[in-house]
C-alpha cells in the first residue's frame, strides 16, 4: 500500500469510526489495534496479508479461522475487548490467539477468572512482536 492509500485509509478510519461509548476508555495503544481491526474489515484477508509486513494472517488460512478473525476485528471497531465488562465474545481461545497475531502480538501475561454460569474470563496481557509495547484485552470463553 503506497502512502497516498494509507493516508486514504486513515481519513476513511477517521470519518467513519465511532467514538468509545460513553464511560469507555481505551487504554493507551488500543488506537492501533482498532484501526488495524477496521482496515482488515474494509480491505479484506487477502489484500491485509498482501501488505501486511508478516503476511498476516497467512495465505491459505482455513476460511473458519478467517471467520472468528472477522468477529474479532468487529468487536474490536466496537470497542470490544478492552474491559471485563465488554469483553470480546465468540472467539474461544483459538480465535484469540490468531485474532491477536494478525496484528504482530503474543500472550505475555493470562489469567482467568471463573464465573458462575461457568464462563470464563480471560484477562491477556499482549505484547507487540516489533514495538513491545503491552496491552491488556478481556476474552469471554463460554461453557461448552
Amino acid at each position: 500500500m503506497d502512502l497516498e492509500t494509507d493516508l486514504e485509509m486513515v481519513e476513511r478510519y477517521e470519518a467513519e469510526t465511532l467514538p468509545p461509548p460513553a464511560g469507555v476508555t481505551p487504554p493507551e495503544y488500543f488506537g492501533y489495534i482498532h484501526f488495524k481491526a477496521y482496515k482488515y474489515l474494509k480491505i479484506g484477508p487477502n489484500a491485509y496479508s498482501a501488505q501486511d509486513a508478516l503476511g498476516m494472517p497467512p495465505t491459505g488460512a482455513p476460511p473458519p479461522l478467517l471467520a472468528l478473525v472477522e468477529q474479532g476485528c468487529r468487536q474490536i471497531v466496537d470497542w470490544r475487548g478492552i474491559s471485563p465488562e465488554r469483553p470480546l465474545q465468540g472467539l474461544g481461545i483459538k480465535g484469540f490467539y490468531r485474532l491477536i497475531e494478525v496484528f504482530h502480538f503474543k500472550v505475555i501475561g493470562q489469567s482467568a477468572t471463573f464465573l458462575a454460569n461457568g464462563s470464563v474470563m480471560d484477562k491477556m496481557t499482549i505484547k507487540h512482536s516489533v514495538t513491545g509495547e503491552e496491552i491488556t484485552l478481556f476474552n469471554l470463553v463460554k461453557k461448552g
